[in-house]
């Protein structure tokens, strides 16, 4: 059981070391222009057909290492069934990152305080400071 648990914990990182190394190698191959569509922050279709082209070798040599370790069939059907379980929650990342844009285009909106207006020097006075180096608008 021990040997079981091991083997599907191992194929998840070697799945997880796979798509690291592959999809940092294609970052530097291809470059953001690439991956991105210009101006925006929307993937292109090269840029999800590749990912999927390295996802599918990445799952299969993690259930190779964990067929290898456990000696059975079983932990593979679990490492198989469970990986698309922990995958990034994509929408609560999509309004995430709304809130970032929305956030972003108001702070850049005239009569906003720019962060160089904002003091976190531990020399300044305690009446400009929280007292733990965070500061507050300067005025």
């Amino acid at each position: 059981m021990v040997r079981s648990v091991g083997a599907v914990i191992v194929g998840y990182l070697v799945m997880g070391i796979f798509v690291m190394i592959t999809m940092t190698l294609a970052w530097k191959l291809t470059g953001p222009s690439f991956a991105y569509q210009e101006g925006s922050t929307h993937v292109t279709g090269g840029w999800v057909a590749l990912s999927l082209a390295l996802g599918v070798p990445a799952a299969v040599f993690g259930g190779w290492v964990c067929r290898a370790i456990a000696l059975r069939s079983k932990p593979v059907t679990v490492l198989a069934w469970t990986a698309p379980r922990f995958r990034p929650p994509t929408q609560e990342l999509r309004q995430s990152s709304a809130r970032s844009r929305r956030l972003l285009r108001r702070s850049s909106q005239p009569g906003t305080i720019s962060p160089s207006r904002w003091s976190a020097s531990p020399a300044s006075s305690s009446a400009d400071t929280c007292g733990n180096g965070i500061g507050r608008p300067v005025r």
